[in-house]
């Protein structure tokens, strides 16, 4: 099955393996926080909703430093106006 199957036209994948393997199929793919830049361009998202979500994420164990959320909610903020 292809995306092109699925109707997909970016697939979400956090596994390293997986990434690779898509990347190999030429696949274009996204994480967590590319899903959230892209909510933030559509304006579905503040620049204070996405530190609030990476915060969370930190909070049940993911490995987001202090610089890695400011600087994701500056870039959010910057794609929102664009």
């Amino acid at each position: 099955m292809s995306r092109k199957d699925l109707g997909a036209a970016r697939i979400l994948l956090e596994e390293r393996a997986a990434r690779e393997v898509a990347r190999d199929l030429g696949l274009p793919l996204t994480g967590f926080i590319g899903v959230l830049l892209r909510a933030c361009r559509d304006k579905l998202l503040t620049a204070n909703e996405m530190r609030e979500l990476l915060e969370t994420c930190r909070r049940q164990g993911t490995r987001y430093s202090n610089e890695l959320i400011a600087e994701m909610a500056r870039k959010c903020e910057e794609v929102r106006n664009l």
